[in-house]
């Protein structure tokens, strides 16, 4: 008996244990890295739909803000790219994520929200980022620059081939 007693102290067996959410108990039918995967799905998806008030909660936790996924996307990335800029805001001042953090293609949060056009979330991390980092503002709009180039190359691309389309469809036209 002495060793049941031992063992539902240290162990989740039973169902209303996964209620209370007890970290001082493990839970023997979930993988060690389940729930820390759970956690950082659970911060990420907070952030690309902007709710600030579960990424209030995750922070008031003890939960690191910072926590990347596969493409070493932080929270404040997905934020940035969905241009939520409550989230952008709480993300950098309170929770003190990086607004420099690269992702796996080198993006940092800046050039994700220039990349979706999110002009309000660009002008909040400039100004933070002029204020507090200028030489990563200055590797950010290098990118974004890039990133203008090509996006206006591929435009011109697509305008020239619907205009040769058009050409064609005149051509055929005039020979009926």
């Amino acid at each position: 008996v002495s060793f049941a007693e031992k063992f539902i102290e240290r162990f989740n067996f039973h169902r209303f244990d996964n209620l209370v959410h007890l970290s001082s108990k493990l839970d023997p039918r979930k993988h060690r890295y389940d729930v820390q995967k759970q956690s950082t799905i659970s911060l990420l998806y907070s952030a690309t739909t902007g709710d600030v008030t579960a990424l209030r909660r995750f922070h008031a936790q003890g939960m690191d803000m910072s926590q990347q996924d596969y493409d070493k996307r932080t929270a404040l990335h997905l934020a940035s790219a969905e241009g939520h800029q409550d989230c952008v805001r709480y993300l950098v001042e309170n929770c003190k994520v990086s607004p420099t953090a690269r992702d796996r293609w080198g993006f940092t949060p800046l050039i994700e929200a220039h990349r979706f056009h999110h002009k309000q979330v660009v002008n909040y991390l400039v100004k933070y980022l002029q204020d507090n980092l200028p030489d990563e503002l200055e590797y950010s709009m290098k990118i974004m620059e890039e990133t203008q180039r090509k996006e206006d190359s591929r435009l011109a691309s697509s305008m020239n081939d619907i205009e040769k389309e058009d050409e064609k469809d005149e051509d055929i036209t005039l020979q009926e």
